[in-house]
């Protein structure tokens, strides 16, 4: 997946068995997005006619990590972390983000650099707005 979130169709593996399975890109996407389960199971069988796809004929290498069940729970609403707080997320700034721009405190950093800077935590730690702003010190 790409660091928004959405499945990245240029990422899969076996492209053979999916263009097979699938046909176009739109219909990947589509069926992609859909609900697992024994719903998901049936309608296949209606509309296909042939065994349906489901996550364990799907999803071979994460079985080894997660469950079928434990896939589904979080298939339910969207996968969240837990939100980081300000002083874990000051710290990421102070030990990584500083020393890579070769400043010695977020009160050195140039403008452009707390962009990117606040740019990447967005993406990288889902840290809302406020919460950069704060940790980068974007008052001035």
């Amino acid at each position: 997946m790409g660091v928004d979130g959405v499945f990245l169709p240029e990422t899969v593996v076996d492209v053979e068995t999916v263009e097979n399975a699938f046909g176009t890109v739109q219909a990947f996407n589509y069926y992609i997005g859909r609900k697992s389960g024994e719903d998901w199971q049936q309608e296949q069988e209606k509309e296909n006619g042939r065994a349906p796809f489901s996550l364990e004929s799907i999803e071979q290498p994460m079985l080894a990590r997660v469950s079928v069940a434990e896939m589904l729970r979080n298939e339910k609403a969207r996968y969240v972390t837990a939100p980081i707080s300000d002083l874990e997320l000051c710290k990421v700034i102070d030990e990584i983000y500083v020393p890579r721009y070769e400043r010695k405190s977020v009160y050195h950093l140039k403008r452009l650099e707390i962009t990117a800077i606040a740019n990447e935590l967005y993406k990288e730690y889902r840290a809302n707005t406020n919460q950069i702003k704060r940790c980068l010190v974007m008052t001035r």
